[in-house]
């Protein structure tokens, strides 16, 4: 049978055998059909950021259906939920996806969660942003296993100190270039400074991802990256991944090829983030810096001009009855200066810190990536995503994370009925180290506007997206997407009503 034809039932008997094991719970169903039509290449803002959810290509459609159910009860100290959201593509671009498939449980403040689950983590904008330096949204989400403090939690009786964080392990796609069975660690860490009911709070954290193990699928005859064909993924390699410690001086034997004795065991990155927020009786602002860390070099702060800086102001009341603004969001993000042109991990001297080629890793050559897509913020393109011939002759993946880019968004809604989402960029590319390009500009949009179409199928609601890219890195990209989304809280012939 044809994926076409396969799909559609399927989604349905997947969705009707999660209700009836699980309808003694409230369960919320989700489906909603897209159509991509326009250009070969779907535009940038149509597909960043969706976690897997939109094609690359267009003349595609798009079929999702999914069902979940949350903690029941905010004050109860133990509960569980799940969320699963399956589909795949049909045209240009045939793929069955499993989107969403996750079970979590929680105790007090404390969360356990295994599975694929949409996130992002740093101080940023979420719904708004251009996306997170480190964990955006961009790429599908990976299977983990993660325990967290996902909310702001109280430290002490005052309140006034509270914190947040995660730490997990992960796994990438088993069909990457370079090495089968990569993990992922990462931990985060953050604090605020202020109730919630403050109208100033502080925030500060961290969060530090690492790749690390696998058997590796290119030449390495020399060993200079692994030990028989092997990154390391012991117990003792583990306590280097989790704790950052450089192996410089270290003894040799002890790791997996020459590169880790003149570095890090595994591929270390993240951010180190800071906002303000402030909460007037009109408005709220949230102000917030990421700074980015690839090697040592944002300890030294050869790297300090690089990160993402941005301002998000959402307002209360709204100044016209016809035209409704919401919140509007600017960003720039810097990643020219990478550390400086120096490179090399020795602890006796700063000057050699630099070429930390963001993304990019000589061991693990997909990089930051998951199924080629940045896991990051989408401005740091793949060689998969332009048609730069210079980008495909380069080793490693991420040819283009030298950039300069500056961002705009807005949401609200028209005459009350209508709800609108704009977003535009602006951006100089430099290509990467290894694969230079001289300032190519980019600009990209994307305006989308929905409503609800009242009782028709019992209500759903519809939205029509345009999008278009313009510039020397992308190809002139142009699509118009029309969608549908049914919300509906039980299946009506499952309702417990109907239980025998």
């Amino acid at each position: 049978m044809s994926f076409q034809k396969a799909i559609i039932p399927f989604l349905v008997f997947s969705i009707s055998f999660v209700n009836i094991v699980l309808c003694q719970r409230e369960n919320s169903f989700q489906t909603e059909a897209n159509a991509i039509l326009g250009t070969e290449t779907t535009p940038f803002w149509m597909r960043a950021n969706k976690f897997g959810k939109v094609p690359t290509k267009g003349q595609t459609l798009a079929l999702f259906a999914g069902a979940q159910s949350d903690y029941q009860n905010d004050e109860s100290k133990i509960d569980w939920g799940y969320g699963l959201n399956i589909g795949g593509f049909v045209g240009m671009q045939n793929k069955f996806i499993v989107q969403q498939a996750y079970a979590k449980a929680k105790w007090r403040a404390f969360e356990l969660y295994a599975g694929r689950r949409e996130e992002i983590q740093g101080l940023v904008d979420t719904t708004l942003s251009s996306g997170s330096y480190i964990w955006s949204g961009n790429a599908l989400p990976l299977p983990k296993i993660q325990i967290s403090i996902p909310n702001y939690t109280p430290i002490g009786a005052s309140g006034l100190f509270s914190l947040k964080g995660n730490y997990a392990h992960g796994w990438f796609n088993r069909d990457r270039d370079d090495a089968k069975g990569v993990m992922l660690h990462q931990k985060s860490l953050y604090f605020r400074i202020g109730k919630p009911n403050y109208k100033l709070k502080l925030y500060a954290g961290l969060n530090h991802q690492a790749q690390w193990g696998g058997k590796i699928l290119f030449p390495d005859p020399k060993g200079n990256y692994s030990e028989n064909g092997r990154f390391g993924s012991s117990l003792s390699d583990y306590f280097y991944i989790v704790t950052g410690r450089s192996a410089v001086g270290e003894d040799s034997t002890r790791f997996a090829g020459a590169n880790e004795v003149l570095n890090r065991v595994g591929n270390h990155l993240g951010s180190l983030d800071f906002a303000i927020e402030l909460n007037g009786s009109k408005t709220k602002i949230l102000i917030y810096r990421q700074s980015v860390f690839d090697d040592g070099s944002l300890f030294y702060l050869n790297n300090i001009t690089d990160g993402l800086n941005g301002i998000s102001v959402s307002f209360k009341n709204s100044l016209n009855q016809n035209i409704k603004i919401n919140k509007i969001v600017f960003e720039f993000l810097n990643t020219l200066n990478q550390g400086g042109p120096f490179n090399g991990d020795n602890p006796l001297s700063t000057s050699t810190r630099g070429l930390d080629n963001y993304f990019n890793n000589t061991q693990f050559r997909d990089g930051w990536s998951f199924n080629k897509t940045s896991i990051g913020t989408p401005f740091l393109l793949t060689k998969y995503e332009y048609p730069n011939s210079t980008s495909k002759k380069f080793d490693l993946i991420f040819s283009n994370n030298k950039v300069q880019s500056y961002y705009f968004g807005m949401n609200g809604a028209i005459l009350n009925e209508y709800n609108f989402e704009s977003r535009f960029s602006f951006s100089k590319n430099w290509g990467s180290i290894g694969t230079p390009l001289r300032g190519i500009y980019q600009s990209s949009f994307l305006v989308n506007v929905n409503k609800d179409l009242g009782s028709i199928l019992g209500g759903i609601n519809g939205n029509v997206t345009l999008a278009g890219d313009f510039g020397d890195l992308l190809e002139s990209n142009f699509a118009i997407q029309f969608g549908i989304k049914k919300s509906i809280n039980t299946l009506p012939f499952l309702h417990p009503t109907h239980r025998h």
